[in-house]
C-alpha cells in the first residue's frame, strides 16, 4: 500500500507542478484534480480492470502506473518556470 500512496503523491505533484510552471503560482492546483476525475469515472475497462493511463486505480505494483507517474514527475522539471503574471508581481510587492 505504501508503494501505490507514493506513487499516487509523485503523479499527483507531477500535474501539479506542470501546471504551477505553464500557468503560474494561483491556477497551479486545477491540472492534478483533472487527472483524477476521468480515471476514476472513465479508467475501467468492460471486464472490469484499469485502464493503462488510469494510474490513480491501477494495482499498487502495476508498472504501468509507476512509469507514467515517473515521467510526469520528470517532465514536471524539464520545463521552463512561467513567468509570474503581472497581478502577481503587485502582490508580492
Amino acid at each position: 500500500m505504501f508503494a501505490a500512496s507514493a506513487r499516487n503523491a509523485v503523479g499527483c505533484l507531477g500535474p501539479a507542478v506542470i501546471s504551477a510552471r505553464l500557468f503560474g503560482g494561483g491556477p497551479a492546483w486545477l491540472l492534478s484534480p483533472g487527472t483524477y476525475g476521468p480515471a476514476l469515472l472513465l479508467g475501467v475497462n468492460e471486464d472490469n480492470t484499469p485502464e493503462w493511463w488510469a494510474r490513480p486505480i491501477e494495482h499498487p505494483t502495476a508498472r504501468s502506473a509507476a512509469t507514467i507517474a515517473t515521467v510526469l514527475w520528470l517532465t514536471a522539471f524539464a520545463l521552463p518556470a512561467a513567468q509570474p503574471r503581472p497581478e502577481e508581481r503587485a502582490e508580492a510587492v
